[in-house]
């Protein structure tokens, strides 16, 4: 678990540091609606890859 909370963070500042970049070069970035690209299938699913019960 500690694994994925620090893996999770360093996505969010990857994401932060291309923000400020895109920024610096196109002014201020808004997103737009993303439902076209997003896999909407998978954004509220928890999988569970672990072999029997103990990791839960």
């Amino acid at each position: 678990m500690k694994f994925l909370l620090a893996r999770e963070t360093q996505h969010q500042l990857q994401f932060i540091k291309a923000q400020e970049e895109l920024e610096e070069r196109y002014g201020v970035v808004v997103p737009g609606n993303m439902n076209d690209i997003q896999h909407s299938e998978y954004s509220h699913v928890i999988m569970n890859f672990s072999d029997g019960e103990g990791s839960r």
